[in-house]
């Protein structure tokens, strides 16, 4: 079976969601979903950057896999779609509570 390559991205976003929800536990799930995607907007973006240092960390494991490499468009998509499907999921769930 192949997966769209934007299915990763979609992934990371609901994981910063995620660490969100575990870490804010007071704010609001609204809130947490526009944090999440401004972070993971700034992290795609940061990707147009070229300096040394920050290329530095991204040639380690942990650097590609939280930055990334080369900046795409249909990435912020993805972010959005995986954010706006765990900000539903995580909504219904709440509510059924």
């Amino acid at each position: 079976m192949i997966f769209p390559a934007e299915l990763g991205d979609a992934l990371w976003a609901v994981a910063v969601y995620l660490g969100y929800r575990l870490i804010l536990t007071s704010t609001s799930r609204r809130t947490t979903a526009i944090l999440a995607l401004v972070t993971s907007f700034v992290v795609e973006w940061s990707r147009l950057l070229t300096w040394d240092w920050l290329l530095a960390i991204r040639q380690t494991t942990l650097g590609h896999l939280f930055l990334g490499q080369g900046f795409r468009f249909w990435d912020l998509v993805a972010y959005a779609v995986g954010i706006l499907a765990i900000f539903l999921i995580d909504d219904r769930l709440l509510k059924k509570e």
